[in-house]
């Protein structure tokens, strides 16, 4: 056994099944019975390849998604592959240490039949309709493609497909357990980050007393920084302005004199929420009139949390599914008062 930090971010799972497209219905499956037929439907499987649950689009910046281990108590531990992009077989990698423009390139082969990547950690709790990434020194968060591969395992893998074909061999898929009763339902796997219970409400019933709005934010080269974002409109409201073009990467805090109204606000926390992404360096923040000297984060007002797991690692470094879902299981109460603490609210 080996003593690990795990971190956690939960998420609420806002949707997992399938819709009625008018009135977003949820008609068949849920949760518990979707994340039973993705345990079984894995366990069936040959071998990792056959995990995948959808194929890249050609010159699309994704990659693959496998499923690299899966166990199941009263909670779900699922680890994810995620491939690395390769060429003929072979990773490059270069100096980090050497000047610009004066690295060699070296380069790792693989026998056939390996994958190259790096794996995701998810916890699940599908009575509760919750999602929580976990991660450890090595590993990022790989939030959003699971939900694509949960997703698209609904709409391609699942029991309730049903292909039908018809007299001139047009196929159409619907969905139900028969197909006598299948329809036309729109398949979805969807989440949205846990709030902290009266954390946000707190930030809103103190909106006419926000004298100043922080944006923090990593600008990458070559991203344009006054699109659409709303915090970038009300910059200009007031009359600044940032270069569209970045010629590095750099963090930036973003600090302007304003007070938003109720819809304003309301779409910043939308917009933070929806945009925002894993990163912590990507948040938004708000001084409050007698206690300048503090920041309230939105970051702060979501469910996370983190503590030390003993669980066994592979050789190379790989968390074991099975002793990450029994340590998880036997702390599931030190969790939950890591990601919710007494004074939350």
């Amino acid at each position: 056994m080996t003593q690990k930090t795990a971190k956690f971010l939960f998420y609420n799972i806002t949707e997992c099944g399938y819709y009625t497209y008018r009135n977003k219905v949820l008609t068949l499956a849920s949760t518990p019975l979707a994340f039973e037929a993705i345990f079984n439907w894995i366990k069936s499987r040959k071998n990792i390849y056959e995990t995948a649950t959808f194929q890249p689009e050609e010159d699309s910046d994704e990659y693959n998604v496998y499923c690299y281990e899966i166990e199941k108590s009263n909670s779900i531990v699922l680890t994810t592959w995620n491939a690395t992009p390769t060429t003929d077989g072979q990773v490059s990698a270069i100096n980090g240490l050497a000047e610009v423009g004066t690295s060699d390139v070296k380069t790792s082969n693989f026998p056939a039949g390996y994958i190259a990547g790096h794996e995701t950690y998810f916890w699940i709790l599908p009575e509760k309709n919750i999602l929580a990434t976990i991660r450890f020194e090595r590993s990022n968060n790989g939030q959003a493609a699971f939900c694509k591969y949960v997703d698209c395992y609904l709409r391609r893998f699942s029991p309730y497909v049903i292909e039908i074909t018809d007299d001139l061999g047009e196929k159409t898929t619907k969905y139900g357990t028969t197909f006598e009763d299948s329809k036309t339902l729109r398949p979805s796997f969807s989440t949205k980050r846990l709030r902290l219970p009266g954390k946000i409400e707190a930030i809103k019933a103190q909106r006419p007393f926000i004298t100043k709005i922080i944006q923090r934010t990593t600008l990458t080269p070559q991203i344009k920084v006054d699109d659409t974002a709303l915090w970038q409109a009300l910059l200009e409201k007031i009359g600044m302005r940032t270069k569209s073009i970045m010629e590095s990467e750099v963090a930036l805090d973003t600090e302007f004199a304003y007070t938003p109204t109720e819809d304003e606000l309301e779409a910043i926390i939308t917009e933070w929420e929806e945009l925002r992404g894993n990163s912590g360096s990507n948040d938004v923040g708000f001084r409050i009139r007698g206690h300048s000297s503090e920041i309230e984060w939105l970051g702060k007002c979501l469910a996370k949390g983190e503590i030390n797991l003993n669980v066994h690692l592979n050789e190379q470094g790989v968390v074991s599914a099975g002793s990450l879902l029994t340590a998880l299981e036997a702390n599931r109460e030190r969790i939950i008062r890591s990601a919710y603490p007494p004074n939350n609210t």
